[in-house]
């Protein structure tokens, strides 16, 4: 299995969490000005490494294309993101790095990241699936928020950006945890499946400052009617919206974007 963008293929078969719409929302909708200043950019559990390398496209225009690291604790998703890379025109700026981030002064220096990106486990309260890889892939168990916030703190140079995409109803605890951490909110995207639905996703930027920003709002909504459940396979693009077809078009295939 896989998924083709326009620029890189992403193999996932062996990943516990296959290529969804929240990471190819988020690679698209980070601000593009801080990626292309950045020296080196760091994808927080980088599974097959679809963050890493919708980042090497969209910085590959920069006068001195910034380095990626992705760090990724299962050794079999590690591994893949590791052949993506390989695969992609960009092999020569991504470098995987199979460990936990706890770890991360066994493989950077604090302060080494302009950019820092995650899509990070989602749940801490839901029963263990059988599948422990994918247990592991979306449980706080693996890598809990709290932790998250505190080694970006450390990795992050001095106004580095932050961007992550979560549940919507972990919004408020997700700005806490950043503002205790020395990161400021500068975005924020609510994303809903379809009008007139609730908001499930949010799409944050956070900046590593303590200077006040005044943060901008915004929403997004995927569809105009019933879409496959996983959100990306669906090959017409027919009910997909206009903003998010201009959002994602630097990436999915098809006539219809």
């Amino acid at each position: 299995m896989g998924f083709q963008c326009k620029q890189f293929y992403l193999k996932d078969d062996q990943c516990a969490m296959k290529v969804g719409t929240d990471s190819l929302l988020l690679g698209a909708w980070v601000n593009a000005g801080p990626l292309q200043r950045a020296k080196r950019v760091l994808d927080i559990g980088s599974g097959c490494g679809v963050l890493a390398l919708m980042l090497a496209q969209r910085s590959a225009s920069a006068e001195a294309p910034a380095s990626i690291d992705a760090v990724e604790l299962d050794a079999a998703a590690a591994a893949q993101a590791q052949e993506n890379a390989q695969a992609s025109v960009w092999s020569e700026r991504i470098a995987i790095i199979n460990d936990n981030l706890l770890n991360w002064p066994k493989w950077s220096a604090p302060g080494s990241y302009d950019v820092l990106i995650s899509n990070p486990p989602y749940f801490s309260g839901a029963l263990p699936s059988s599948n422990s890889q994918r247990e592991l892939a979306r449980h706080q168990g693996s890598l809990a928020l709290a932790d998250l916030a505190a080694c970006a703190a450390q990795l992050a140079a001095p106004n580095a950006l932050f961007a992550l995409v979560l549940p919507a109803n972990c919004q408020q605890q997700l700005v806490g945890l950043m503002d205790a951490n020395g990161f400021a909110l500068q975005r924020l995207c609510r994303v809903k499946p379809v009008p007139n639905a609730a908001a499930k996703l949010i799409l944050c930027e956070f900046v590593f400052t303590q200077e006040q920003l005044t943060s901008s709002y915004e929403e997004l909504t995927i569809a105009t009617g019933e879409i496959a459940a996983n959100g990306i396979k669906k090959s017409a693009g027919a009910n997909y919206t206009s903003a998010f077809k201009t959002l994602t078009r630097d990436f999915y295939l098809g006539t219809n974007w």
